[in-house]
């Protein structure tokens, strides 16, 4: 994956509490990351507790997470994980993706048509991990990056006494300005808060994660990476021909309107008098890349009729540049982005995520994850309501 959902994933404006003179300022920012990017490579397992927090200018969203993280070279992540949080825990145990839902009393666990690894990836939680855990060297990823790197201060967050970097990216192409602050640890030399501030206009998004009560190198047994069913719980296999119906199906579909991958307006409204297909997907999302040649079928299939493939870029991060990222997959259909308030919106919890909406504005289904006969599911589904 590339270095930027990993090491750097994200961060704003803050405050600063002064640490004193404890070291000296750092004469290149990029080495700050490298001793990071080191440093991760050697943890083996780690508990921590990171607090999470989504703003934009039309909602908020907050979760707090207890982690447990192994090193597992065996598993297509490279590590196992398990998490608790108010209303349960899940676990990838490198096989298989399980969550155990109190409220409902039932353990879900993946299916073999499912790949484990999408519900971490594709999931904020993914950032958390990254920031502790690194799967790979990405030392030359840092010495090549072409952003501006600034020392701000030494500061105290938590129990950290911390270097603060802030990373300010060029305005992409679409007007979207991002700022990054990243909090290293001196001690463990990690990082151990970062956020993440996007605008375009007057719309914003800003993720922060908090990391705290970081405990590094202890062992931890493999037992802690099993998951048993509690008595009086039952269990569910989750299989992508399994998911429900979506629930929205015949509602009218949230309207919206974004700037494209060219900078120009787009709205649902606007392309009404025409079936839409709206695929909620991220340059980070392997299953949403996987589906692209799919959706590529569908718009060329329909090419000169009234259907219309549309990309709802999400959770990108701060260098992403879809557009490109597009063309280089050989993709033509048109996208949106900084779509992450009209996912919660419609809500999107997976990627991809597809909604086709009729000539007149309602939905006619959902469909969540990837499958080989994408295309032709799309593609039927149209031809009944065109």
């Amino acid at each position: 994956m590339n270095y930027w959902i990993k090491i750097i994933v994200i961060l704003i404006v803050f405050s600063i509490v002064s640490c004193g003179n404890e070291a000296p300022k750092p004469e290149n920012p990029k080495d700050v990351f490298i001793l990071a990017n080191t440093s991760s490579l050697k943890v083996n397992d780690a508990k921590y507790t990171v607090n999470y927090s989504f703003k934009s200018d039309r909602e908020t969203f907050a979760s707090k997470l207890d982690i447990s993280l192994k090193r597992d070279n065996n598993a297509k992540l490279k590590f196992k994980v398990r998490f608790k949080t108010d209303g349960g825990e899940g676990l990838y145990d490198g096989k298989k993706y399980y969550f155990k839902d109190d409220a409902g009393k039932k353990v879900f666990v993946s299916g073999d048509q499912i790949q484990p690894e999408m519900f971490i990836s594709n999931n904020w939680i993914i950032n958390a991990i990254y920031m502790i855990m690194l799967d790979e060297d990405y030392s030359e990823d840092i010495k090549n990056r072409k952003d501006e790197l600034v020392y701000l201060a030494d500061a105290k967050y938590g129990e950290f006494n911390t270097t603060v970097i802030q990373s300010i990216l060029p305005v992409t192409e679409n007007k979207v300005m991002t700022k990054i602050t990243s909090y290293f640890d001196k001690k463990s030399n990690l990082p151990v808060k970062e956020v993440r501030s996007q605008t375009l206009d007057k719309q914003f998004i800003t993720q922060t994660f908090e990391i705290s009560g970081l405990k590094l190198n202890e062992g931890i047994d493999d037992s802690e990476f099993v998951m048993t069913i509690p008595e009086g719980y039952t269990s569910e296999v989750i299989q992508p021909e399994s998911e429900p119906e979506s629930k929205s199906s015949g509602a009218a579909a949230p309207d919206f309107n974004l700037k494209d991958i060219n900078g120009n307006n787009v709205s649902l409204s606007g392309l009404k008098g025409k079936v839409v297909v709206l695929d909620f997907w991220g340059t980070w999302c392997h299953w949403c890349v996987k589906a692209m040649p799919k959706l590529q079928n569908v718009h060329e299939h329909f090419k000169g009729k009234d259907v219309v493939v549309l990309g709802i870029s999400c959770n990108e991060r701060a260098n992403a540049d879809p557009k490109k990222f597009m063309a280089d997959n050989k993709v033509t259909y048109n996208s949106v982005v900084l779509g992450d308030k009209v996912a919660a919106e419609y809500g999107v919890n997976g990627f991809p995520t597809l909604f086709v909406i009729d000539k007149e504005g309602k939905i006619i289904t959902s469909k969540s994850g990837f499958s080989e006969t994408l295309d032709e599911d799309l593609i039927s589904i149209i031809n009944k309501n065109l």
